[in-house]
């Protein structure tokens, strides 16, 4: 039996989520993809464009050295912004897939060491004591994103989110 890293088993969620975001994103078109359910939600671009922005931002805080295409828009935790004229789903879902795999080869790389100590960077107190708990943080918060996105989905009359 091979022995397994403390991030392997994360890593097979983070993979996860990559099928399941381009399943929830799948055929919406541009104009749907602006839709507020109502005015306290965030449309699928802003989630969209979150989720790969808070992949760029953990690839950053771990040393990575690449830019996120359009921080502008979600940078420092931005929150939804009225008339904004965020990107299409087409364009964050490019900027999605350059990020993904290069946070994956970091986060594989990582040692058990570095796993277990608090991290070097800023993070919300709560997830503060390690950076394998701000990881497993990051990763569960993708997929509570990533289920507002099929949620959306939905209420926009299109076919449930698939999960193949």
């Amino acid at each position: 039996m091979k022995n397994h890293k403390p991030i392997d088993r994360l890593i097979e969620q983070y993979e996860l989520h990559n099928m399941l975001f381009k399943n929830a994103i799948e055929g919406i078109k541009d104009e749907d993809a602006k839709v507020r359910i109502n005015e306290k939600t965030n449309h699928m671009l802003w989630l969209a464009g979150n989720l790969a922005s808070t992949r760029y931002d953990l690839a950053k805080n771990l040393g990575v050295t690449v830019e996120n295409t359009y921080a502008e828009f979600y940078e420092n935790h931005k929150s939804y912004q009225e008339g904004m004229a965020y990107p299409n789903l087409e364009k964050l879902l490019k900027n999605w897939n350059t990020i993904s795999p290069v946070l994956k080869e970091k986060l594989e790389s990582l040692s058990d060491a570095a796993l277990f100590k608090e991290p070097d960077f800023k993070t919300p107190p709560m997830f503060n004591q390690t950076l394998l708990r701000y990881i497993l943080f990051l990763i569960d918060r993708e997929s509570y994103v990533i289920g507002q996105l099929a949620f959306i989905r939905k209420a926009l009359s299109y076919e449930a989110m698939k999960y193949n």
